[in-house]
């Protein structure tokens, strides 16, 4: 399991407000991801990962997405 934190104190002011703004965001997007709606999570965390380019979390979890949905259309065709 991975667990995801941020520690708002640690970073630059204007990031620790943007990051703060967009809270909600990333809960739903995690959200979704934790009920593996990878089609409803990948735009969320896409949006998020544009306003907070050096989000590591962001982007591993965007890939994540995209490797299960490309899983899932293999699956699917494989079903076929």
């Amino acid at each position: 399991r991975l667990e995801v934190f941020d520690l708002y104190s640690a970073l630059p002011a204007p990031v620790a407000k943007e990051m703060a703004g967009l809270h909600e965001m990333w809960d739903t997007a995690m959200r979704h991801f934790r009920l593996a709606e990878w089609d409803r999570a990948w735009p969320l965390f896409h949006r998020y990962a544009a306003r907070l380019p050096e989000d590591r979390a962001a982007r591993y979890f965007l890939r994540r997405c995209k490797l299960r949905q490309r899983e899932a259309v293999e699956a699917a065709r494989a079903g076929d």
